[in-house]
């Protein structure tokens, strides 16, 4: 450090070397750290010392230094020189006169310190074994207070431990409950989840106060042994061992009080939770049975509704299949005593046919043997007379016989029909199976194919019969379909209205029809009512296909039966007969000209 003061003018080398050797002489410096460094055992109390002595040390190394150079300058002065160094050296020699001064007056200042020090290290040193004493005890207690921590560690991981066991148990005993009451596993599940949130919660906050309050502690500890260390020796030997023992106490009590805090806290708060968990599922689960009682009643009502409606519905239906059946039954039994006597019939215009037919072919024989006759003998007027009497009496009869067979086919054409029709009974169901596999073009194609074969099977009485008895079908099946499409929209109009009656008042309608709509007999009879629904659709297609193929045939019908009527027209002018036969027989067949 420079410090810069003009020296006195009228002061000469001679007196600036005196006062250097005068200061040399007052150097005891080497003495000060020998006194300095006696009684150090303690190195926080040796600290301040230590000190003192270096930088007496460093100073006594500067003024040796200075010295050296005044002694040179001093030495270099006596010299005879130009006036210009004489100068510089003056003025150095005030600045060096200047830095002794102070040099002096610090030395006086360490000469005043290191008897007061060492005052106070013969005060110190009967201390020192009481604070080596007190910082044994201290070690003792540190490590009393390290195996005290060792155990409220181990504690503390018992009690976690305790806490985890606890929890496991919990979550097994909430899974049993949860296994048992299905209804309340939300409620169950979101409780111990609070549980859990709360219990981490305060056990983080418990360890955060704890870390916290060790930390104020362990700062305030610091700061205070700071202070400590900066008072004087003895005041620091005092306090030191006051605030050893009462941060010891301290310290002891506040492990003390946090540790029963912490287990009293810790301990309420886990009954307050349980009893409060527990009153809340116990609150949740009553409210939640006596809910699902309540809905359960409701739905049972309901579903007991819905169940009388379907089986009145069923007792319903079962009626008509009982009657349909009933009739299907009596109209088979009716068309099979119809078969039996148009059967015994037919075989009697059978057997009447065939004498016909040996009578007339006896006349044959008996006309042909009068025509040989007559060319032998010749003619006659009396035997053509005769001859032309038994050829009219022959004709008559032969009209006659014509008409019998004419009428025996009709009567056939009906037998036929009946026999169809109770054979479509029987076998609608395997077409059925075999055309509910195909599509509307597929089922048109095979039904002209099926007309188109059974032309060339059955003759046209058949085909006349099997008509009329499928339009006597397709009438009956006309007739029932129209009753149910009214009783089905009925049905709909009266489920309609109850909708809509009960509309304003319904809570909770969306669950309850997810209940019906669940329930397995109510889609059970749904199911029937649309497979119900699709068998009598696909009748009614099956039906008016039968029809256009039925007006198909009958066209083609017509079409014979009119070529058929104008050949045997053209045969009756020919052989001079009247068309009253023809018209006769035309309206037995139910045509006349206008159809």
């Amino acid at each position: 450090m420079q410090i810069e003061s003009r020296a006195p003018l009228g002061s000469s080398p001679k007196v600036l070397m005196a006062r250097s050797s005068r200061i040399k002489k007052q150097k005891p410096l080497s003495n000060a750290s020998d006194v300095a460094n006696q009684g150090r055992s303690d190195r926080e109390v040796d600290r301040a010392p230590n000190a003192n002595a270096a930088n007496a040390a460093t100073t006594e190394q500067q003024a040796d230094n200075l010295f050296d150079s005044i002694d040179a300058n001093l030495a270099g002065a006596q010299s005879p020189e130009p006036p210009q160094m004489s100068n510089s050296l003056l003025q150095s020699l005030c600045m060096i006169n200047t830095m002794l001064t102070q040099l002096n007056d610090k030395q006086q200042e360490f000469h005043r310190q290191q008897s007061e020090w060492a005052q106070l290290q013969g005060d110190l040193e009967p201390r020192e074994e009481e604070l080596r004493e007190l910082e044994r005890e201290l070690f003792e207690r540190s490590e009393a207070l390290d195996a005290d921590a060792q155990r409220i560690a181990e504690a503390e991981q018992q009690l976690q431990q305790r806490q985890a066991k606890t929890s496991q148990q919990r979550r097994l005993i909430a899974q049993q409950l949860r296994a048992q009451r299905a209804e309340v596993a939300l409620a169950r599940r979101a409780g111990d989840m609070d549980l859990d949130a709360v219990r981490e919660e305060f056990d983080a906050e418990l360890e955060r106060r704890l870390a916290d309050q060790a930390s104020q502690h362990e700062q305030q500890l610091e700061e205070k042994l700071a202070e400590a260390r900066a008072h004087e020796a003895q005041q620091q030997e005092q306090k030191l061992a006051e605030l050893r023992s009462r941060l010891e106490a301290e310290h002891e009590q506040a492990l003390t009080d946090l540790r029963s805090q912490h287990q009293a806290e810790h301990e309420q708060a886990l009954t307050d939770l349980q009893s409060q968990h527990q009153a809340e599922q116990e609150q949740s689960l009553a409210d939640l049975r006596s809910q699902h009682a309540a809905e359960q009643e409701q739905a049972l009502a309901d579903l007991q509704s819905q169940r009388d409606q379907h089986q009145s519905l069923a007792d319903e239906r079962s009626q008509w299949d009982a009657e349909r059946e009933q009739a299907v039954a009596e109209v088979r039994a009716q068309l099979d005593e119809d078969l039996k006597r148009a059967l015994a019939h037919v075989e009697a215009e059978r057997d009447a046919c065939r004498r016909l037919e040996a009578e007339l072919e006896l006349t044959r024989q008996k006309l042909q043997a009068i025509e040989a006759e007559r060319e032998t003998t010749g003619d006659s007027g009396e035997a053509n007379a005769t001859l032309q009497a038994a050829v009219d009496g022959l004709r008559k009869r032969r009209d006659e016989a014509e008409d019998e067979i004419e009428e025996l086919r009709s009567q056939n054409r009906e037998l036929a029909a009946k026999l169809a029709a109770s054979q479509v009974d029987g076998a609608g169901t395997d077409g059925q199976v075999s055309l509910e596999s195909m599509s509307w073009e597929q089922r048109k194609l095979h039904m002209l194919q099926r007309l188109n074969a059974e032309d060339d099977e059955l003759n046209d009485s058949e085909l006349a019969q099997q008509r009329l008895k499928i339009e006597e079908v397709i009438d009956k099946t006309d007739r029932e379909l129209s009753k149910r499409d009214a009783e089905i929209a009925e049905l709909r109009c009266l489920l309609e209205q109850q909708s809509m009656a009960a509309g304003d008042m319904a809570i909770g309608g969306a669950a309850v029809l997810q209940m019906l709509d669940q329930d397995e007999l109510i889609q059970e009879e749904r199911a029937k009512l649309q497979r119900i629904q699709a068998e009598w659709e696909e009748k009614l297609r099956q039906a008016e296909i039968d029809v256009s193929l039925e007006r198909a045939k009958l066209a083609r019908e017509r079409i014979d039966i009119e070529q058929r009527l104008a050949e045997m027209r053209e045969a009756t002018k020919a052989e001079g007969k009247p068309e009253s036969k023809g018209r006769k027989w035309l309206a037995q067949l139910g045509l006349t000209d206008g159809e």
